[in-house]
C-alpha cells in the first residue's frame, strides 16, 4: 500500500504538486499518529521532485540566477515552517489550508490575464523581491504542512513570469526538494520520522517521479496547464470539506 501510493504520488508531485493529499493519509493509514505522518511524509514524497530535476536540467539552466535566488527564499521560508511544526500544533494552521490552495489555484488560473492587464508579461506582476518574498511565506506553510505546496510554487512562477509551464516546474521541483531536504533534516533531528514506512513509500515516489518528469514532455502544455487548475480545485475542496 505504501509503495503503490508512493509510485503515484512521485507521478503527482512531479508534475504538479499535491502528492500529499495521497500520501499522509495513506501514512495515517498505517498506523502513525498525525504529526510523525506529517514528518514522515516529506521523506517518502521528497524523491517525486528530486528524480524529475536531471530531466528538467536544461530549463533550469536556462534561468540560472532566478533559480537560485527563489531557492534561497524556499529555504528560509521552509525552515521557519519546519521549526513552528516542532514546537506547535497544526490545528490553527490546517485551517487555512483550503484558502491557501484555493488563492494560489486562482493566481494560477488567471496569471496570464492580470500580468496581460498590466502589460508586463516579460517582468511578470510580481519580479523581483516581492515574487521571492511570496514563495518565501508559502514555504512557510510548506515546511509546515506542504499539502498542495507545488500549485502554490506553480501558481507564484506564474506571477513572476515564467509562463513556460516546462521551466516553471523545472524550478518548482527544485524549489520544493529543497524544502524537502531541508524538513528531513530537521525533523530527524527531532525525532518525527518514522523511517520503514517512509523509505517504502519514498522508493516508489522515487520511481514515479523519475518516470512522468519524461512523460510530461509528451502532453500540451495546455493539458498539463488545465490538469494544474483542476488539481487546485479538488485539493480546496477537499479541505474545506474534511
Amino acid at each position: 500500500m505504501l509503495f503503490i501510493a508512493g509510485f503515484i504520488a512521485g507521478g503527482v508531485n512531479a508534475l504538479a504538486g499535491g502528492a500529499t493529499l495521497l500520501t499522509f493519509p495513506v501514512l495515517m493509514a498505517s498506523g502513525l499518529p498525525p504529526t510523525v505522518a506529517n514528518a514522515s511524509n516529506f521523506v517518502a514524497v521528497l524523491p517525486g521532485n528530486a528524480a524529475a530535476i536531471p530531466a528538467y536540467q536544461n530549463e533550469i539552466g536556462e534561468n540560472r540566477k532566478l533559480a537560485f535566488t527563489l531557492t534561497l527564499a524556499s529555504l528560509l521560508g521552509g525552515a521557519l515552517g519546519c521549526t513552528l511544526l516542532l514546537f506547535s500544533s497544526d490545528t490553527i494552521f490546517l485551517e487555512i489550508v483550503p484558502w491557501l490552495i484555493l488563492t494560489a489555484t486562482l493566481l494560477y488560473a488567471f496569471g496570464d490575464w492580470i500580468n496581460g492587464l498590466i502589460k508586463s508579461k516579460e517582468k511578470g506582476l510580481i519580479s523581483g523581491t516581492p515574487g521571492h518574498l511570496m514563495l518565501c511565506l508559502f514555504s512557510i506553510y510548506g515546511g509546515y504542512f506542504g499539502a498542495g505546496l507545488g500549485v502554490i510554487t506553480l501558481a507564484v512562477l506564474k506571477m513572476i513570469g515564467l509562463t513556460d509551464f516546462h521551466q516553471a516546474n523545472a524550478i518548482k521541483n527544485l524549489t520544493n526538494t529543497a524544502v524537502s531536504l531541508l524538513g528531513v533534516g530537521i525533523f530527524a533531528y527531532g525525532g518525527l520520522i518514522a523511517w520503514p514506512q517512509a523509505m517504502v513509500m519514498m522508493i516508489g515516489a522515487g520511481m514515479g517521479g523519475y518516470a512522468s518528469a519524461y512523460y510530461s514532455r509528451r502532453i500540451s502544455q495546455k493539458v498539463l496547464t488545465n490538469s494544474v487548475i483542476v488539481l487546485g480545485f479538488f485539493l480546496s475542496a477537499y479541505y474545506f470539506l474534511k
